[in-house]
C-alpha cells in the first residue's frame, strides 16, 4: 500500500513539475494583452500579420491600361471599334496611346526650346526662354471628343506667350504649305517685342504658309487672327495659377473652355475658313518654366480606320485648298472652288475646251480636238478660227460664215457683200448702190435727182427702148425743159409790164 502510494505521489510530483516548467516557458512571452486565449477575461486571439504583400490584380482587358498581353485597350470590351473584345487591334484599324509622346519639336529663330517629358508621357515641361517653338504631340486634335489638360507657368519673370496649336503636322512651322490653328496667350502688352507691338490676352489665329517671328508676335501676314477670347481678350495669364483647358475640335467647329468658362465657340463656315486636320501641340514664345499635363483621354487606346492613300507618292495631309484632294493629285490645288469639271487635268478657269480633254490635240495646232474643226491630221488647220478648215476655207483670214447676201461668197471676199447678183449690169457698181442696177451707167447721171439714173428712166416708166445713148435726153425730159423755158419767159414779161 505504501509502495503504491509512493508511486502515485511520485507520478503526481512529476506531472506538477512538468506543468510548472511549461508555465515558466510560456508565460513570460505573453504580455497581458497578448494572450491567445483568455476566456475568463473575455479576450479574443488577434490575427497574425502576413508580411507578404497582396498579389497584384491580374491585367484586365477594358480597364484602359495597355498591359503586356494587349496590343490596345480603349477602356471597353466592345468589338468592331478598332480594339477587339480581347484587346487586340482589329484589321484595317490603327490604334495609338493617348499621351503627349513627341511627334515634332520645331522652332523659328536663334534660341532652341528645352522640352522634357515625364516617363508616363502625360506631362511636358518647357524650361528655357525660346524663340517661337512648337512641341507637337502624337495626340490627334480632331474628332476624338473632349480633351482636357492643365497649363501652369511657374516662373516669376517675363510676360510672353504660351498656348496650343491644333491641326498641326510635322514640319509646318517653317513650311510654305503650313496650315494650323494657333491659340496663344500673352501676359502683358509690349510696344516693341521683336520690333513689333505685342498685345496682351488670348486669341485664336489661322497660320497659313511660311510664318516668321514678327508675324507670330503681331498677328499679321501669315498669322490671321480669327477671334479674341471671351474672358481673356485683353487679360493675361498669372504666375503659378493652374489653368484647366477643355477643348473639342473638328473640321468645322472649335470649342475651348478655360476653368469651365467658354472662351471660343467658332464655326469654320462663319469665318470662311477650313479648320486643318492634325495633332495637338504646345506653343511657347520667349516664356520659360511652363508645364502641361494631360488629364483626359489619358493612356487609353485611340483607334481609327486606316485611311486609304488618296494620292500615292504624295502626302495626303497637304491640301492647301481644303477640298479633300491632296495637293499632289489636285489639278486645282489653290482653290477649293475652282474645279476641273471635265477631268482633263486643266482647271475650269483656264480650260480651252470645256467639256472635252484639252490634252487631245491631234494636229498640234493648240486647239483641243473637242473644239477643233480640223483635227483629222497634222497640218490641217483652221488658221482664221472661223470653223472652216484652211483646205476648204473660201475666204482665208476671215470668217466664212459671214455672208450677208447669202450668195456663197463670204463678205470679206465679196465684191458686193449686200448684192447677191454681184453687179448684174457689169458697170462696176454694186446693185445696192447702183441707181440703175440693170443698165450699165458708170457715170450714174440722175438729172432730175429722183434717185434713178438717166440711163434707165424710160424703162422705169415702161417706155421701150430704154438705154438711150449717152448725152441724149428722153422725151419726158425735153418736155419739161420747154415748159420751164416758157415759164421763165412769161415771168420776165410780167415784171417788165409792171415796171
Amino acid at each position: 500500500m505504501y509502495l503504491t502510494s509512493a508511486i502515485t505521489l511520485r507520478s503526481l510530483s512529476t506531472l506538477l513539475a512538468s506543468l510548472a516548467l511549461s508555465a515558466a516557458l510560456v508565460t513570460p512571452a505573453m504580455a497581458d494583452g497578448d494572450r491567445r486565449c483568455d476566456d475568463d477575461a473575455g479576450e479574443t486571439t488577434p490575427e497574425t500579420t502576413d508580411p507578404t504583400p497582396p498579389p497584384t490584380p491580374a491585367p484586365e482587358c477594358g480597364d484602359g491600361n495597355i498591359d503586356e498581353a494587349e496590343t490596345c485597350d480603349d477602356g471597353n470590351t466592345d468589338a468592331d471599334d478598332g480594339c477587339s473584345s480581347d484587346c487586340v487591334v482589329e484589321d484595317d484599324y490603327e490604334c495609338l496611346r493617348a499621351d503627349f509622346s513627341l511627334l515634332a519639336d520645331e522652332y523659328i529663330g536663334d534660341v532652341k526650346p528645352d522640352w522634357s517629358r515625364s516617363e508616363d508621357a502625360f506631362t511636358v515641361v518647357q524650361s528655357d526662354n525660346p524663340s517661337p517653338s512648337v512641341y507637337a504631340t502624337t495626340l490627334p486634335a480632331n474628332d476624338i471628343g473632349e480633351i482636357t489638360l492643365t497649363m501652369q507657368v511657374e516662373d516669376d519673370d517675363d510676360n510672353d506667350y504660351v498656348g496650343l496649336v491644333l491641326g498641326f503636322e510635322s514640319g509646318e512651322l517653317e513650311s510654305d504649305d503650313a496650315s494650323f490653328l494657333l491659340i496663344d496667350w500673352r501676359r502683358q502688352d509690349q510696344d516693341k517685342f521683336n520690333g513689333v507691338p505685342a498685345r496682351r490676352g488670348m486669341a485664336v489665329s489661322l497660320v497659313t504658309g511660311k510664318t516668321s517671328v514678327t508675324d507670330l508676335a503681331a498677328h499679321r501676314g501669315s498669322v490671321r487672327e480669327l477671334a479674341r477670347a471671351e474672358d481673356f481678350s485683353d487679360a493675361g495669364w498669372s504666375f503659378d495659377d493652374v489653368y484647366t483647358w477643355t477643348l473639342t475640335y473638328s473640321a468645322d467647329h472649335l470649342h475651348v473652355a478655360v476653368n469651365g468658362d467658354t472662351q471660343f465657340d467658332l464655326r469654320a463656315l462663319d469665318l470662311d475658313v477650313n479648320f486643318p486636320e492634325g495633332t495637338l501641340g504646345f506653343y511657347n514664345f520667349s516664356q520659360r518654366n511652363v508645364t502641361y499635363e494631360l488629364l483626359s483621354p489619358r493612356g487609353v487606346s485611340l483607334c481609327s480606320p486606316i485611311k486609304e492613300d488618296l494620292c500615292p507618292g504624295f502626302d495626303d495631309a497637304l491640301d492647301a485648298d481644303g477640298d479633300g484632294t491632296p495637293d499632289g493629285c489636285d489639278v486645282c490645288p489653290n482653290s477649293a472652288y475652282v474645279l476641273d469639271s471635265d477631268s482633263d487635268g486643266v482647271c475650269d478657269d483656264i480650260d480651252v475646251c470645256p467639256g472635252a480633254d484639252d490634252k487631245l490635240d491631234s494636229d498640234g495646232d493648240g486647239t483641243p480636238n473637242g473644239c477643233d474643226f480640223c483635227s483629222n491630221g497634222a497640218g490641217v488647220l483652221d488658221s482664221d478660227g472661223d470653223g472652216v478648215c484652211d483646205e476648204a476655207d473660201v475666204c482665208a483670214g476671215s470668217d466664212d460664215k459671214l455672208d450677208a447676201d447669202a450668195d456663197g461668197t463670204p463678205d470679206a471676199c465679196d465684191v458686193c457683200p449686200e448684192d447677191a447678183g454681184n453687179d448684174v449690169d457689169g458697170d462696176g457698181i454694186c446693185a445696192a448702190v447702183d441707181n440703175c442696177p440693170d443698165v450699165a451707167n458708170i457715170d450714174q447721171y440722175d438729172f432730175d435727182g429722183d434717185g434713178w439714173g438717166d440711163a434707165c428712166e424710160d424703162e422705169r416708166y415702161g417706155v421701150q427702148g430704154g438705154g438711150c445713148s449717152a448725152g441724149k435726153r428722153n422725151g419726158t425730159t425735153g418736155t419739161l425743159l420747154v415748159i420751164l423755158t416758157l415759164g421763165l419767159w412769161w415771168e420776165r414779161r410780167r415784171r417788165a409790164a409792171v415796171a
